[in-house]
Formats: structure tokens, sequence, C-alpha cells
């Protein structure tokens, strides 16, 4: 095809796509950070609770411990030491630290498997919020506006402003209903209040047990993928993507997690803003989304997001000529992005999980 024709079709296929792929977008979703050039930072967005925040830096103490979820139970999986296993936590504006971590029972193990404290670079005590006010939550979980009122009584638990953050391990080999606990300490080491989050164990504790595309998998739980079950999307032969124009999408869920929504999303591309018949190129032009149903059929994105371009201009050295520069890439691979919001039935949490599957379109 020539490069006219590959930027008919590539504009063609992008605008179709902005017309048709319209949906639903009312589930809830977990937190999210996101660069945002409207507030020049990073929003830091929880839709359980509706708490938003900015901040420059996505790993900002104070906006990240600002919009974590407050667990009140905890599902891991038996006889396992994967990321599903780990809870991360970071002390509010008014705690100094955590400490005393431990569990009820021995069957159940913990590790700290990340710890940093610092009472030296003085965390802020608030966040900006994206209406332009200050806010902070305190050790209790409760919402207020910043004031000079709020930061002297905040000094009072924690006056060299420090803070801390701490990612947990579990292990246990044995399934059943646990409790984990820890203080919230002061700039001294006094007890200001004890969390306690209830740890369910199970043999398999995540979210998805399976996922599957035409019939075949291509994500297994670890519990799955330890009883020998692997994916089998892509083939030996095929290496990295699948020949499959269409099928059903299913997702297995464990018990405890139910499907709010499942999103399917396609890269678009289309023309430079500044483009002209002697100057243009093909650029992405984002993810539409577009809602469906567990266990429908669906059809996976055929978009090359290769990116051709053309330049056309006069030569100064020879005025009946013309110099011309194009280029014409092709990937190997399209992209569908697939996005499932799911409901956590014991924390009454929502979460988000994203998955990507890779078609071939040019041998």
């Amino acid at each position: 095809m020539n490069m006219t024709g590959i930027m008919k079709k590539a504009v063609l296929f992008a605008t179709a796509m902005t017309i048709t792929l319209t949906g639903s977008l009312n589930a809830k979703a977990y937190s999210t950070v996101n660069w945002s050039d409207q507030y020049k930072g990073n929003v830091f967005y929880n839709s359980d609770t509706n708490d938003s925040c900015v901040a420059k830096d996505s790993a900002d103490h104070a906006a990240n411990a600002y919009v974590a979820d407050q667990l009140k139970t905890k599902t891991i999986t038996t006889g396992y030491y994967g990321a599903g296993n780990i809870i991360t936590i970071y002390t509010p504006y008014d705690v100094a630290r955590f400490g005393n971590f431990k569990t009820n029972k021995k069957a159940l193990k913990l590790k700290v498997t990340e710890k940093l404290e610092d009472n030296y670079s003085e965390s802020n005590s608030f966040v900006s919020g994206t209406d332009g006010k200050k806010y902070c939550k305190d050790v209790y979980g409760n919402k207020q506006e910043y004031s000079a009122e709020t930061i002297a009584k905040a000094e009072k638990t924690n006056k060299y402003h420090a803070y801390g953050k701490y990612s947990i391990n579990f292990y246990t080999k044995k399934a059943g209903t646990y409790k984990f606990s820890y203080d919230a300490l002061d700039h001294d080491g006094n007890v200001i209040t004890t969390r306690t989050i209830k740890v369910v164990a199970r043999e398999d504790g995540y979210a998805i047990k399976e996922a599957t595309f035409a019939g075949k998998r291509f994500y297994v739980s670890a519990n799955s993928r330890y009883k020998g079950k692997e994916t089998n999307l892509y083939s030996s032969k095929d290496g990295a993507y699948t020949t499959k124009s269409s099928g059903k999408l299913k997702f297995k869920m464990n018990k405890g997690f139910k499907i709010q929504k499942i999103e399917v999303g396609y890269n678009t591309v289309g023309y430079r803003d500044n483009s002209t018949t002697d100057s243009w190129s093909i650029l992405p032009k984002g993810t539409v989304w577009t809602e469906v149903k567990n266990g429908k059929k669906i059809t996976l994105s055929t978009t090359d997001e290769g990116g051709p371009s053309y330049e056309k201009t006069k030569r100064y050295d020879a005025p009946t000529q013309q110099k011309i520069r194009s280029t014409e890439i092709h990937e190997q691979r399209s992209t569908t992005y697939i996005r499932v919001t799911y409901l956590d039935k014991r924390n009454g949490t929502t979460k988000r999980e994203m998955f990507t599957i890779y078609k071939l379109i040019n041998k």
C-alpha cells in the first residue's frame, strides 16, 4: 500500500473508533495516579472515597497517604510469597511512624519488606486538593481543611513532621481468618492508636482466577500456575501474539470478588494537528474505551501504529525539483487493552487491573 493509502486508512479508522466506541464509565475504580497538564502535576484519585489531590512527585508521601485505601480486610494466597500478599501503608500527618507489627496466630507470618522512616525531610502536613483548597486526614481517617490549628494539634504527636511508608508481606500455609495489627506512634514512641486488619487466607487469594479470549487463556492466577495451569493464547510458534481476530472474552473471579465493569481499549491514530498535503504524519491519538459484558464476543484491534510521515519541499538549487522525505514503518502486532474493575466484597472497595492482548497484523 502506498503512503496516501496508509494515511487514509489510519485516519478513517481513528474517526470510526471515536464515533462508535462509546460506553458507560460509571463504575468505580481504585486509587490512580496520572499526570495532568491542567494541574501541571500528578492527580491522585480514589473514587471509593472521591478524594483527590495534586502533587508534582508521583511518590509524594502526603498525597499517597491521603488517597490510600483504609484496608479492613486483606485476602491472601496460601503458600505464596508474591505481590498479591503484600500491603503498603503510609503514616498520616499526625503520626511519626508505625510499629509493633504482629499477627494473632503463629500460622500467619509477616515480613516488613520495605520500611522508609524519615524525620529529616519533613513531609507536608497537607495536600493540595483539585479544588484549590488544602486538606489533611488524621490517624482516624477524618478529613479536614488544613489550618494553623490543625498543624498545631498534629505537632503534639509529630513535632518533627516525620513520616513512614511500610510494605508488609504475609505468608501462611494454612487457610483461615487471621488478624494483623500495628501501632501508630508519636515522636516519643507512645501509642496513639492501634489498627487491625483482617487477613483472609485462601488457596487462591487473587481476585481473578483466570481470563480467556477465544477459549484461550491470557491470564491465570499465581495459584493456578502453581497447579500447572498456564496461559496458552500465544502458541510457541506465534511467540508473542495471536492470529485470532475475534472471540469471547471471559473472566472467572474467585470467591469474595465481583466484576463491576469490563472495558476494551483500542489505540487510535490520526494526522498531527498541523498536517498539510505536503507535510503530514500519523500520530497516536489516545485510547478509546468501550464497555463489554463478561463472556461476550469482542474484536481485536488491527491498527498499525507504525507512524508514517511525509515531507515535500522545494529544492533551491534546482527550482523545478523537489525534496521529498517519507517514512513507512509497520508494526508486527496490534494492541488491545482489557481493563477490569471489580469489587472486593470483604472491604467494600474497588480495584482495577489491566491486561494486554497482541494480534498479528503484518507477516
